[in-house]
């Protein structure tokens, strides 16, 4: 409904570049969020507790 609107009102440009500024921001927390639960999750499934200990257990010492 917003975007129908928008197109007869007027507003200056920056309006929008903060508008695509905060949206990318929003999907940049997002994605960075989901991200870290997955690692979090693998990382349990798998019974990863460091780093280290899986490079030597996998043999890339």
């Amino acid at each position: 409904m917003w975007l129908i609107l928008w197109q007869f009102q007027e507003s200056p440009v920056y309006h929008l570049y903060g508008a695509l500024f905060f949206g990318a921001l929003i999907f940049g927390v997002t994605t960075g969020s989901l991200l870290a639960v997955n690692v979090l999750l693998t990382k349990k499934r798998l019974k990863i507790h460091s780093w280290e200990q899986w490079l030597k257990d996998n043999h890339f010492d």
